[in-house]
């Protein structure tokens, strides 16, 4: 079976001016019918991904054909809405980022050798406490030490209800605190002792208490060669409503858009191109939804918002 990849621009103005230019819509509509006509499948994809405009003097050549595609949901790339969510470190959050910043001058001092303390190990854990304290160590510190997880479930939560007619999905991203099922490896407490904290499943359990049916909660390290194609489907059907996920697992290769609402970022991966491919899950072609969400999650008082800050930089300079 053929396919085409139709690459469509993200220009929205000629260089520096204000002149606006984009997509020629009569012309992408019209190629897009001739293959429809000839039966062969075809993908969008953009540079950048996400939003692609449309060159404002191409609208006054369109006639009904011409809209009758451009309102297939399998044309329009939704329009995305970015929403940063802050929280302020606990007291244990903030006396553990006291101690790294201590341990950071010693190693920048060279009184401690790589071999007992690094800067990779602070940034490590770092990246542990902004997400939960418990990922650290589950046997010092509870769910009053890290207050993210509870505005990720809060805001998943409420757009479930939002959106509770329609069976709009959600997917929540994070890198770190896999499910305890799946972990490849065991990671252990500053006293030597296994950490079972997951956020994963933590995030699940409280998901389940507020009153999403658990079957309707899936991780993405439940699928396997036999059932992923259905746990896709029953993504791009509604019957599955909150898929998480690693940006290695869930970033790439899921075609899961089609009732998906709302994307969240619990953590920062390491790349800019591991956010447009978190992203790319939701803003792309086939999606019932004009309008989209993707809602970050940053501490404030750590390196969340240097980190993600240091991915725009990043993202601009690759640019």
């Amino acid at each position: 079976m053929k396919k085409v990849l139709i690459v469509e621009t993200n220009v929205e103005k000629y260089g520096d001016s204000y002149e606006a230019t984009g997509l020629w819509l009569g012309e992408a509509a019209e190629f897009v019918d001739e293959l429809n006509k000839a039966g062969v499948q075809y993908d969008f994809v953009s540079p950048k991904g996400g939003y692609v405009p449309i060159d404002p003097r191409s609208m006054k050549y369109i006639d009904g054909s011409i809209m009758k595609i451009y309102s297939n949901r399998d044309f329009i790339v939704p329009e995305a809405v970015t929403t940063p969510h802050y929280t302020t470190v606990t007291s244990a959050q903030a006396e553990y980022i006291d101690d790294l910043i201590t341990r950071a001058t010693e190693i920048e001092s060279g009184s401690v050798k790589p071999y007992e303390d690094n800067m990779l190990k602070i940034v490590g854990e770092n990246r542990k406490l902004t997400l939960d304290m418990r990922a650290l160590d589950d046997s010092i510190y509870s769910d009053i030490d890290s207050d993210k997880l509870n505005q990720v479930v809060a805001n998943v939560f409420q757009i479930y209800q939002e959106n509770d007619e329609k069976k709009s999905t959600q997917m929540i991203f994070s890198d770190q605190s896999v499910p305890y099922k799946y972990r490849n490896s065991q990671t252990y407490n500053l006293d030597g002792t296994i950490n079972t904290f997951s956020a994963y499943d933590e995030i699940k359990a409280k998901l389940v208490a507020r009153g999403i049916p658990e079957q309707e909660i899936r991780f993405i390290h439940e699928a396997t060669d036999k059932n992923k194609e259905a746990m896709m489907r029953d993504m791009r059907t509604g019957k599955i409503r909150v898929l998480i996920g690693s940006t290695s697992k869930a970033g790439t290769g899921l075609n899961v858009q089609d009732k998906l609402i709302a994307v969240h970022h619990l953590d920062v991966p390491w790349r800019p191109s591991d956010i447009t491919q978190r992203n790319g899950r939701i803003i792309r072609q086939g999606n019932e939804n004009p309008l989209v969400q993707i809602h970050f999650y940053i501490t404030k008082g750590s390196m969340d918002s240097f980190l993600w800050q240091t991915q725009e930089v990043k993202k601009n300079f690759i640019e």
